[in-house]
C-alpha cells in the first residue's frame, strides 16, 4: 500500500474544496481558522480560485514573482510597485505582466503554485473551520484563477507524489482520458492525483466546468459502498459518459466517447 506524506489530512482539503463548489458563481473570500487562531485565507471570484495565503507559509507571493519576472527586477521595485497596486486596488501580478516584467505564464503558475502551498498548511491540520465573507474583489482576469481540479493536482503533487506516479500509470494502461483518485485507509473521500487527455474529449462531451464535474465523480466513488466492483459504468443522457476502474487504494474515471472505449477499458481490465 503506497503511503501518503505525513501529516497531511486530504480530508480537510476536500471540505474546502466543496465548499468552493457549492456555489459556482460566489466572489469572496474563505477565512479558515484552526485552533482559535487565523490559518489562512482563500480569495474566489465567481467561484474560482484567485489565490491563498497561509500562516507559516515559506515562500511569499512575491518570492514566486520575483523567480518568474525578469532578471532586472528587484524586490525594491516590486515593493514599490505592490504598494501602487494597493493605493490603486489592482491586483498585483496583472499589473506585473501589464508592464511587461513578468510574463503571463509566469504569474499563473506563481499564483497556483503559492496557493497550492497555502492548501497544504490548511491540510496540516483536521479543526479546521470555513468562514465565507463575500465582497467585490479587485475583478481578476479569469486567466489568472483556477478550477479546483487544478489546484487538487498541485496539491496532489506535493502531498501524495508517489500516488501521482502509480495513478499516472493506471491511466495510460487504458489509453482513454480520464482522471484518478486516491484514498487514504480509512477514508470515504478520494482525492484526484491525475489526469491524462483531457483536451481529446470531443468538443460536445467538453468540462466546461471541471472540478464541478469531478466533485459528482468522488461522490459516485463514495456510492461505491466497502466492496466495489473491479469496473463500473454508468450511461446517461447528458455529458460525457464514464466507467469507473478500481484498483485497491486507486479508482479511475475514464470517459467513453466512442462507441469501442467500454471494450477497450474490459480488455485492459482483463490484461492488468
Amino acid at each position: 500500500m503506497l503511503m501518503p506524506s505525513s501529516g497531511f489530512h486530504s480530508e480537510t482539503v476536500l471540505t474546502l474544496i466543496d465548499r468552493v463548489e457549492q456555489d459556482q458563481a460566489a466572489t469572496g473570500a474563505f477565512i479558515c481558522e484552526a485552533s482559535g487562531s487565523r490559518l489562512a485565507t482563500v480569495l474566489l471570484e465567481e467561484g474560482r480560485i484567485c489565490w491563498a495565503v497561509a500562516s507559516g507559509m515559506r515562500r511569499r507571493l512575491t518570492d514566486l514573482l520575483l523567480e518568474s519576472s525578469d532578471p532586472s527586477l528587484r524586490r525594491e521595485h516590486l515593493e514599490k510597485i505592490y504598494k501602487e497596486c494597493k493605493g490603486r486596488n489592482v491586483p498585483l501580478g496583472e499589473e506585473l505582466v501589464r508592464r511587461g516584467v513578468v510574463p503571463a505564464h509566469g504569474l499563473r503558475d506563481a499564483l497556483a503554485e503559492h496557493t497550492s502551498e497555502a492548501l497544504i498548511r490548511i491540510g496540516k491540520k483536521t479543526d479546521v473551520s470555513f468562514d465565507w465573507v463575500a465582497h467585490r474583489a479587485p475583478g481578476y482576469s479569469p486567466t489568472y484563477t483556477f478550477e479546483t481540479l487544478d489546484i487538487a493536482l498541485r496539491v496532489a503533487k506535493k502531498a501524495f507524489p508517489e500516488q501521482v506516479d502509480r495513478g499516472l500509470q493506471l491511466l495510460a494502461q487504458s489509453g482513454l482520458p480520464g482522471v484518478a483518485f486516491f484514498s487514504e485507509e480509512g477514508m470515504d473521500d478520494a482525492f484526484p492525483v491525475a489526469v491524462t487527455r483531457l483536451e481529446e474529449l470531443p468538443v460536445e462531451a467538453r468540462l466546461t466546468r471541471r472540478g464541478h464535474c469531478f466533485l459528482a465523480l468522488r461522490k459516485r466513488i463514495a456510492g461505491l459502498g466497502d466492496a466495489p466492483p473491479e469496473l463500473a459504468f454508468w450511461r446517461s443522457a447528458q455529458g460525457p459518459q464514464f466507467a469507473l476502474s478500481v484498483y485497491d487504494d486507486f479508482t479511475i474515471a475514464h470517459f467513453l466517447t466512442r462507441p469501442t472505449d467500454l471494450g477497450l477499458l474490459v480488455k485492459a481490465r482483463m490484461n492488468t
